[in-house]
């Protein structure tokens, strides 16, 4: 076979890869349904009184208003929720299609300014697609999830390009481009704050730097840092502002206590952004590029990480834009000129495997969705209670958004629903509600009617030092109803009992097991519901429903501490016989 057969081959065979991927992606996005709460709120014009509404946008007019209504009533970042609500009143395989290219154009941002020769773009831009796939931590609130897709994957692609103009600027590559980087600074002055604060200070930096070595005002530069700062002001300003801190806040009992929490989210997200090491451990670097636009690049990761110290609870998808920065960064000082075979295979095989695990997924919460689409169009402008089964599973997963409504009719994913369809209450059936289930459970320890309970074993006693697991007990059925009988001179009305599961099969949980247990509780699936724990006569008493338990191999639980918002003492596994476990 000759070079150029070989080249030929190698260029359809990457072709073939990403067409195919394409493909797939577009299909998971077409089954990912609209979410209750914030995707049915923008499908409403926001009044000027409040930001639930109940009409729809009916004239250019309307859409104005509500975005004006929005900026002072409900959120400040102006530019991807004034996207957003133009898209949702499109038919939504548009946004869909849209969405897939979104992701498709990632890596070719990403790459923009690289020296990578003609014949290994595409493998690159390949390997690179592959690579988001595998290591974005928050797929589901930051890419799937519409209202999430706007604020943290769409605005990426103008966040991106300012940070390539801004850096090409300083070497002298982009001064005929000072337009342009002022019209993106003007597009993302009021969208991700700390995105903002961190590309802020990285270009007076660079203007200062200028300033000193040139002798001369770098008048684009400054242009472009002035109006993210005008941005800056006026979110930290807004009256939307403070109802989002009233909102979202979170109290912590000390300010160490709030550090704590910081610095352990943190720990994380950097664990998750030492894949990109994966990628110089395979190809190498380019000693002589390592400090061309590296030391900003990096400044810029440890910037949005350090503005998120100042917000209540550092969140995945605030850490994704770091997570893109770094690789961004990676890919800059990597050798492009070497492509790893064995790298690309695997990158290959286990984007297969994750498609082959998550596309069943996705179809099991389309198919939810769809069943409650028809009740509550079959309900529409209903003044009764109207009810609905789960739209989510009782595991989550990062790859999967799914939010689920309640039992409480005025609760913040309720409400958008009702809204849109007209209904006057919107509630979850009491066989589906977590509240409801766990009551049950508690009712049966006062009444003393548990005889259908087992006990469970447990890898430990001790909670925390002065916090005793005196059992767990479970019942048998289609659920798996759990009580966890604690014993305390302790007042624990500020806690509750968290419960992770570890599925069962060959698969990523099987690594997890060889973490420290107070670790694993981050990567495990979330499966409680958070319900105080209850006192009866001199013990206390937590309970969980697990809906579908034939999916678990064991459990972990450990008490969370409401004030400080993180786990506290020791996690405890639980080991619950396959026979008894709904199967």
């Amino acid at each position: 076979m000759t070079e150029l057969e070989k080249y030929t081959l190698k260029r359809w065979g990457t072709a073939l890869i990403i067409g195919l991927f394409s493909i797939l992606l577009l299909y998971l996005n077409l089954l990912s349904p609209l979410m209750p709460g914030d995707d049915y709120l923008y499908s409403l014009k926001i009044p000027s009184d409040h930001y639930l509404g109940d009409q729809p946008i009916q004239s250019l007019r309307d859409y104005f208003e509500s975005q004006v209504n929005h900026f002072y009533n409900y959120n400040y970042r102006v530019l991807p929720h004034a996207i957003l609500q133009a898209i949702l009143l499109l038919p939504p395989w548009l946004f869909d299609i849209l969405n897939t290219m979104v992701f498709l154009a990632l890596p070719a941002i990403i790459m923009r300014g690289t020296k990578v020769t003609r014949a290994n773009y595409l493998p690159w831009y390949a390997m690179i697609l592959l690579f988001l796939w595998i290591f974005h931590f928050d797929l589901g609130r930051s890419y799937f999830w519409t209202t999430g897709a706007l604020n943290y994957s769409w605005i990426l692609i103008p966040q991106l390009l300012y940070i390539h103009i801004l850096l090409d600027h300083n070497s002298q590559n982009g001064r005929g481009q000072s337009k342009l980087l002022i019209f993106l600074a003007l597009l993302i002055m009021m969208t991700n704050e700390q995105v903002v604060l961190s590309l802020f200070a990285v270009t007076i930096w660079i203007f200062i730097n200028r300033l000193i070595k040139e002798k001369k005002v770098a008048v684009p530069v400054l242009t472009a840092g002035l109006i993210l700062l005008c941005g800056g002001l006026i979110m930290y300003y807004s009256s939307s502002m403070q109802f989002r801190l009233e909102r979202e806040g979170f109290n912590y009992e000390t300010n160490s206590a709030r550090w704590i929490e910081y610095l352990r989210r943190v720990t994380y997200y950097f664990i998750s952004y030492a894949s990109v090491g994966l990628i110089l451990f395979f190809h190498g670097w380019t000693k002589s590029r390592f400090v061309d636009k590296t030391v900003y690049l990096i400044s810029i990761v440890l910037l949005s990480m350090l503005a998120m110290s100042q917000a209540p609870l550092f969140e995945p998808r605030s850490a994704i834009f770091g997570f893109v920065v770094l690789l961004m960064a990676t890919v800059q000082i990597t050798d492009l000129n070497k492509i790893s075979g064995l790298f690309f295979g695997v990158l290959i095989l286990v984007s297969g495997f994750l498609f082959a695990e998550r596309v069943p997924l996705f179809q099991e919460v389309s198919s939810r969705h769809e069943h409650n689409i028809r009740i509550l169009e079959d309900k529409r402008g209903s003044q009764d209670s109207v009810y609905l089964d789960r739209f989510c599973s009782s595991y989550k997963y990062q790859c999967l958004i799914c939010d689920d409504i309640t039992d409480d009719p005025s609760y913040m994913d309720n409400e958008p629903v009702a809204a849109y369809y007209g209904i006057e209450h919107l509630v979850l059936k009491p066989e589906a509600s977590l509240k409801h289930q766990s009551q049950k459970i508690l009712l049966d320890f006062e009444r003393g009617t548990t005889a259908s309970y087992h006990r469970a074993k447990v890898s430990s006693k001790k909670l925390t030092d002065y916090i005793e697991l005196i059992a767990c007990h479970y019942s048998e059925g289609e659920n798996l109803n759990m009580a966890i009988e604690l014993k305390t001179s302790q007042n624990l009305d500020e806690h509750i009992v968290i419960l992770r599961g570890s599925r069962k099969g060959i698969n990523r949980y099987l690594l997890y097991d060889l973490i420290p247990r107070n670790w694993r509780l981050y990567f495990l699936d979330y499966l409680e519901y958070n319900a105080p724990i209850n006192k009866l006569e001199n013990k206390y008493l937590a309970s969980h429903t697990v809906f579908e338990p034939n999916r678990y191999r064991y459990y972990l639980i450990s008490l969370y501490n409401l004030n400080n918002h993180a786990p506290v003492g020791k996690a405890v596994r639980i080991e619950i016989p396959t026979n008894n476990n709904g199967q």
